[in-house]
């Protein structure tokens, strides 16, 4: 059969859909080796996957720890000052990279490709252009892989950082345009400052990238909401009735399942403690963000009802003692077994990670997303198009909003109804491993 190169994120969500598809090509008779920085390599590893680490000396472990954390509570002038300037470091650094490959530091992952010889490569579609070209450079055919949603502009479906909704008549349309071209306007501005502080144009320093290893670059589309995309087929990893109904049929885009991976490894969880006479609420803002005010918040509005039972992810870096008013009963954690949690969830807090979401979807859990930043606000607009769940403001809700939306899911019946009927819909697709169908027909 065919060896399969996966170039993955290496962060949960991305990792833990990348795991899905790997497993159902491996099950059918294929070899998956997976590429890509030294941070992937310990995510990877519980699960007997080949992984090829990458430019060590650039990307040494540890790296996307520094570089993603977010801390989302307000910060002081002196504290913003020290992230813009750190900010500012790293788009240097990234910049050196850029010139380092095209001074011939390409050779290294062309190498490593061509010593595995795959039949095809998958590149995380999330993941910076500058990996998408390398898998170009390399001379193997290759195609995206998305853990999220389609990141192009276009015409009615608005951008993955608005609560807009699809658009269906004249000014839907030119509402849905204007969001567009206001964030391609604010990123070209973006960029000219950073011009100013000594940084390239990032979109314009892909470009010469793309000139650099022969890519067409009529054929190099920077009308995209993250990263420019190649030419390549796109596989969506989440079912097209979860997107809005307008997102049919849009070229080279190819939906598929939710890619839960029901296996994965999660940490312990103190069992004894959940009161089945209760209804869970779980909250958590995923593997990034961070937010005590808001934990605090949280903490208040379920400290109301003494039939609810807060389970409260509250990620590496804060612990227990920083909070009052917890209701005895209330587990807080650093590191939670999410899908488990969820098999037991009667409501979810969520900042609205796609990949969370998919999975309340999955287990048939109403949820109330808090969008923070980027593709959080696009899920939270398809949550509340299907009837899903509710979304609220994560700077401006208090204890009162949040109880208040608590109190309106869990009471809301016809809600609950349409989770399960979307859940069903989410598990029969998973049984088709259409992304595995997918990536087969690539291979020819």
């Amino acid at each position: 059969m065919a060896t399969i190169l996966l170039c993955t994120m290496p962060l949960s969500s991305a990792t833990n859909a990348s795991l899905k598809l790997a497993g159902s090509l491996r099950k059918r008779g294929h070899q998956v080796v997976f590429l890509g920085i030294k941070d992937g390599e310990a995510m990877l590893a519980p699960y007997g996957y080949e992984f090829l680490a990458v430019y060590q000396d650039w990307f040494p472990a540890g790296f996307v720890g520094d570089w993603i954390r977010s801390k989302v509570d307000k910060m002081s002038w002196r504290e913003q000052l020290g992230f813009l300037l750190s900010e500012r470091q790293k788009l240097l650094r990234h910049e050196a990279f850029i010139n380092f490959l095209m001074a011939g530091g390409d050779r290294e992952y062309v190498e490593t490709v061509r010593a595995v010889r795959p039949d095809l490569v998958l590149v995380d579609a999330t993941l910076h252009a500058h990996w998408a070209l390398l898998a170009y450079r390399s001379g193997v055919k290759c195609a995206y892989y998305n853990p999220g949603l389609p990141l192009s502009e276009d015409p009615v479906i608005p951008p993955l950082h608005s609560l807009l909704p699809p658009a269906t008549d004249p000014p839907s349309r030119a509402q849905v345009r204007q969001a567009w071209k206001t964030f391609l306007d604010r990123r070209w501005r973006a960029n000219k400052l950073m011009a100013l502080a000594g940084i390239a144009d990032w979109v314009g320093h892909m470009r010469q990238l793309a000139r650099a290893f022969g890519y067409p670059l009529e054929r190099f589309n920077t009308r995209t909401e993250l990263m420019p995309l190649l030419d390549w087929p796109m596989l969506v990893m989440c079912p097209q009735a979860f997107d809005f109904d307008a997102a049919r049929d849009r070229p080279n885009i190819y939906y598929a399942e939710a890619f839960v991976e029901l296996d994965r490894k999660e940490p312990a969880f103190p069992w004894d403690r959940l009161n089945d006479g209760k209804r869970l609420v779980y909250c958590s803002l995923g593997s990034i963000a961070s937010s005590g005010h808001f934990y605090q918040r949280v903490i208040d509005a379920v400290a109301r009802e003494p039939d609810w039972q807060l389970v409260l992810n509250l990620g590496p870096a804060l612990s227990p003692a920083d909070f009052h008013g917890i209701p005895e009963d209330a587990i807080l954690v650093n590191g939670a077994p999410q899908l488990a949690l969820l098999r037991k969830a009667a409501v979810m807090v969520t900042h609205g990670g796609i990949g969370t979401v998919k999975e309340c979807v999955f287990f048939a859990v109403p949820q109330i997303v808090f969008p923070i930043y980027f593709d959080q606000f696009g899920s939270a607009s398809r949550v509340r198009y299907h009837g899903l769940g509710a979304a609220g403001s994560f700077a401006e809700a208090d204890a009162e909003a949040i109880h208040a939306l608590l109190c309106d899911t869990l009471r809301d019946a016809d809600m609950k109804s349409r989770v399960q009927a979307m859940s069903a819909v989410f598990q029969a697709l998973e049984a088709e491993e259409a992304g595995a169908v997918f990536v087969e027909s690539q291979l020819g």
